[in-house]
């Protein structure tokens, strides 16, 4: 299981100002829960909103197939190794040797 914050993430960001662009975990109103982080680009705080996200996606993906028993179509192999690469470095495990 992953240790981010669980929640929906959000960008919020005061255009007015030179303000840093925060991200905070929101309710089902859109109030901020939680602070996760501050960014100067909103590029960067959009995409760091995203990635719990796409870490659900992921971790899907390998489910998905692990649990088929017919293993990665083929072409396939090498994204998958990449995919739970990155999921373990999320994770903060260690890698698996390949």
């Amino acid at each position: 299981m992953s240790k981010f914050s669980a929640g929906e993430w959000a960008v919020i960001a005061n255009l007015v100002t030179d303000s840093p662009i925060q991200i905070y975990v929101v309710d089902n109103e859109y109030k901020p829960v939680k602070y996760v982080a501050e960014c100067r680009r909103v590029s960067d705080a959009k995409l760091i909103a995203s990635a719990p996200e796409m870490y659900e996606i992921l971790r899907k993906i390998i489910e998905n197939t692990d649990k088929s028993g017919t293993g990665a179509p083929f072409g396939f192999v090498d994204l998958f190794s990449e995919v739970r690469k990155i999921l373990a470095r999320i994770d903060g495990e260690q890698e698996a040797q390949s």
